[in-house]
């Protein structure tokens, strides 16, 4: 998509691929269950002490300038980011999860780049203009895995 293209160009973004995944070819119900348990476990470990949203740190930062909720992001997502190349994905999920690896890095290109909005302005608007997009993209991929889990425990 143009969006794509222009997000790459302007952040200098190289999405995850296959080949940076530990793909499983357990496609069972226990390992589709263990899998979608395990991103939900990691998300609790990285992020459970953080108490708001992806616009409230953002809001808070450009409003208050309060960098604490936006720096806790930039800081732990790359820990996310490890966490979620380290599991071992089902051969079924490995797009959903190239596309969860690729929001996460995504969001925090624009994290970084909204807080050095002195320094490079025109980025800083770029990434302002994207958090709709990524928002909509994380919807998207929450309501896919919430779908698929609610199907495998019925």
């Amino acid at each position: 998509t143009e969006f794509t293209k222009a997000f790459n160009n302007v952040f200098s973004f190289t999405p995850f691929e296959k080949k940076d995944l530990k793909i499983s070819e357990d496609n069972s119900l226990n390992a589709h269950i263990a899998y979608l348990e395990s991103l939900d476990a990691m998300l609790k470990k990285n992020f459970g002490s953080f108490k708001g949203t992806m616009i409230t740190a953002i809001e808070t930062f450009i409003q208050k300038n309060d960098a604490r909720q936006i720096t806790y992001l930039i800081n732990t997502i790359p820990t996310h980011l490890d966490s979620l190349l380290k599991i071992s994905v089902p051969s079924r999920f490995v797009t959903i999860h190239l596309d969860l690896l690729n929001l996460w890095q995504k969001k925090l290109l624009m994290y970084e780049a909204i807080t050095n909005y002195t320094s490079d302005p025109l980025k800083a608007y770029l990434a302002m203009q994207q958090i709709e997009s990524l928002g909509q993209q994380d919807i998207n991929i929450q309501i896919v895995l919430i779908k698929r889990y609610q199907e495998l425990k019925s």
